[in-house]
């Protein structure tokens, strides 16, 4: 399982959702997590296999990921092109592309979305949080508000 997400397309996918990105913040997820605080909202953009199968199965059982198409060269397997499930923008590709379908990709806004990423998994923002038990507290106290008892 391959993880298509970069930098630069969660970018462009955060700031088509949320506006101009005003800063990028590190976490602990590596490749294909990414954080954005925008002119109007922010949170994670996440490429679906950057999580195991038992943590997209907890997800899964609040939100959905977007399926998304991803374009690559099929003589060097590099990615050509990433959809923007925010944008309009048409995606052209040739026959002698390759096309990946229902790559998934999850969007956990910062509102309540991010208390399901970080209560299932390990991801946090890198050095984000100067009260550890406090944001343990916030991310069970969102995680209730929101979805507890809830299903997608």
């Amino acid at each position: 399982m391959n993880i298509y997400l970069t930098s630069a397309r969660a970018h462009s996918i955060a700031e088509s959702n949320w506006g101009s990105v005003n800063t990028t913040y590190k976490t602990t997820g590596g490749k294909g997590v990414y954080y954005f605080s925008c002119a109007s909202h922010g949170g994670y953009i996440v490429d679906g296999h950057a999580l195991t199968p038992e943590q997209r199965e907890n997800i899964d059982q609040h939100i959905k990921p977007y399926l998304v198409y991803v374009v690559l060269d099929r003589d060097t397997g590099l990615v050509k092109k990433f959809q923007n499930p925010f944008s309009f923008k048409g995606m052209r590709y040739s026959r002698s592309d390759a096309l990946v379908a229902d790559h998934p990709l999850y969007v956990f806004e910062e509102d309540c979305a991010w208390s399901l990423l970080e209560k299932f998994t390990p991801i946090r923002r890198t050095d984000a949080y100067k009260d550890l038990d406090g944001h343990e507290e916030a991310i069970e106290s969102s995680f209730n508000s929101w979805y507890a008892n809830k299903s997608a």
